[in-house]
């Protein structure tokens, strides 16, 4: 499809283009919480090894 010439300009978007266009969505809220970083559950517990080299 080529473009067509409206009101002396040519029209490079088209009728879905200017649909598109006309109903972006609102620019994002700002994040207000920070990012958690996940770390290892207090559950998990290290038990100590006791090794004999002979």
């Amino acid at each position: 499809m080529l473009p067509v010439e409206r009101e002396g300009r040519i029209d490079l978007v088209g009728v879905i283009g200017r649909a598109v266009l006309a109903e972006l969505l609102p620019p994002r809220r700002p994040r207000i919480s920070v990012r958690k970083v996940k770390s290892p559950s207090p559950a998990t517990t290290l038990v100590p090894i006791t090794m004999n080299v002979h």
